[in-house]
């Protein structure tokens, strides 16, 4: 992707690799953020591993890739991604009876995303290509929760298959 930008006139200093653990600072819209699925699954893992089980379920750190998460949407989540990984200890209080783990993870994020566009948080992003996209099989894997987060915050994403 890089190279492909460059030849198309884009100057190299718009052009940032992400990493995992280093995404605080926050991104400028007038730049293109490049990632792969597995540094994406490292900043989810790490959000994830940070995340102390309380009654807030407050992260202990955030993502600019999607800075509008709440930490009860990511606690919310954690639950989702042990439970369909059979590692969760008790009840996902927040998966509906009788929806699947898919299904929820589904109407959580979707459920978030409107409530973000009503407090009015604005786009991160204005597009996100997600290549390997035929990868995104399973909604309970770190890959898919953390495209799902990154996209829901761009004003338009295109799943790109291999």
């Amino acid at each position: 992707w890089r190279d492909t930008l460059i030849r198309n006139g884009v100057p190299r200093q718009r052009i940032q690799a992400f990493k995992p653990g280093q995404s605080d600072k926050g991104f400028s819209k007038a730049i293109f953020v490049l990632m792969t699925r597995f540094s994406l699954q490292t900043e989810v893992r790490q959000i994830f591993g940070s995340i102390r089980r309380s009654m807030d379920g407050h992260p202990g750190k955030f993502s600019s890739l999607f800075p509008g998460a709440s930490p009860k949407l990511l606690s919310d989540l954690k639950d989702h991604y042990l439970e369909g990984n059979g590692r969760l200890r008790g009840e996902n209080r927040s998966r509906g009876k009788g929806e699947t783990v898919d299904d929820s993870v589904t109407r959580v994020i979707s459920r978030s995303l409107g409530s973000m566009r009503l407090a009015g948080a604005g786009a991160v992003f204005e597009t996100v290509i997600i290549d390997e996209a035929h990868f995104l099989k399973n909604r309970t894997s770190y890959w898919s929760i953390g495209a799902a987060l990154t996209a829901s915050h761009a004003l338009s994403s295109l799943p790109s298959p291999g």
